[in-house]
């Protein structure tokens, strides 16, 4: 009885905390990244594309770079004091073997600019991209301007 009675304590407890553990992680994702998320996996899934996963170490990355573009005003890749997307990967301990970054300013919502990237050939080349992780960040710049990065990566 006693030994029953353990080990069905024990898989309670083992469901309990993989529940708990997948709502914790559900719940770490602002709500903007989750909708950005879940537009990047819709137009991957009408092409039969994988889903991307949310890492926060390229969230990391991308909210760095959104807030550096939105402190300097201007829209780049790279040349405006904190390297490139390679750079921004390495700095947050994301071991890569294949980047990719697409930047905005200027959309209000993760729909205008998902739909904004889609239009845009190598923007859309990245959403649609072999990769298999995304991290998006997004800033607003002193005069209102939002800019937004995302970071696509494989491991």
């Amino acid at each position: 009885m006693g030994s029953t009675f353990l080990r069905w304590s024990l898989a309670v407890w083992i469901i309990g905390c993989g529940t708990a553990l997948w709502c914790a992680a559900a719940e770490s994702i602002d709500p903007w990244r989750a909708d950005t998320l879940e537009r990047f996996n819709k137009v991957r899934a009408q092409q039969q594309l994988p889903p991307l996963a949310y890492n926060v170490r390229l969230a990391a990355a991308a909210q760095a770079h959104a807030q550096r573009m939105a402190a300097v005003g201007k829209l780049a890749h790279d040349g405006i004091g904190n390297g490139d997307v390679r750079v921004r990967a390495d700095n947050v301990d994301y071991a890569w073997k294949k980047l990719g970054e697409n930047i905005l300013w200027g959309a209000d919502s993760p729909a205008k600019a998902v739909q904004q990237w889609m239009g845009s050939p190598p923007h859309r080349g990245h959403i649609l991209g072999d990769y298999q992780d995304v991290g998006m960040g997004r800033a607003t710049a002193a005069d209102g301007k939002i800019y937004w990065c995302a970071v696509f990566g494989s491991q």
